[in-house]
């Protein structure tokens, strides 16, 4: 496994890395009309649903970006953080500029006119962020990072009594948190 690492140097090649990575902004920028307008027109040649067409195609093409800089920035690089702040980030990027768009949609909210399908995938990127940020507070325990429950509290994360990070720790009462 090779491992990149940069040092910060007073010379020209600290703008190198900007640069690349400006030019591969650009390329996305570029790219995500071409794949719209050609999802579309696979959805009308197919017969297929716009929505499923953006679920399952368009979706996956722009997903693409962060499995390749997930795997590169794991393998690679040796960062897993970047590959999870990555997936994570964009995760949230998206549900912003989804709040962004309907608040600039001025006659009638966005949701009004989207597929009613579409509450459903909404519920399950609901679901999966929340187990990962579960898991991630019930592995961070092993590493000495959360408090312990107090003696005879449930140790199961379907109690709803302990969730090894206090920071996510709504569901118990504040007597059971220590404070």
């Amino acid at each position: 496994m090779s491992s990149v690492s940069y040092t910060r140097g007073s010379d020209d090649n600290d703008l190198l890395p900007w640069l690349k990575f400006a030019i591969c902004v650009a390329l996305i920028g570029l790219a995500g009309p071409a794949l719209t307008r050609n999802g579309d027109i696979i959805a009308r040649l197919t017969g297929l649903s716009r929505s499923w067409i953006g679920l399952v195609l368009v979706a996956t093409a722009t997903s693409l970006p962060e499995l390749f800089t997930g795997v590169s920035a794991v393998t690679a690089a040796d960062a897993p953080n970047i590959a999870v702040g990555d997936a994570l980030g964009s995760c949230v990027f998206n549900l912003v500029m989804l709040v962004l768009l309907d608040e600039l949609s001025r006659e009638e909210p966005m949701y009004r006119h989207i597929d009613q399908g579409h509450i459903l995938t909404a519920g399950f990127g609901v679901i999966l962020i929340g187990s990962y940020a579960n898991l991630h507070s019930l592995t961070s325990n092993q590493h000495g990072l959360a408090r312990q429950p107090k003696a005879g509290a449930c140790e199961s994360p379907t109690c709803g009594h302990f969730y090894p990070n206090p920071a996510i720790s709504v569901a118990r009462p504040r007597s059971q948190l220590g404070f």
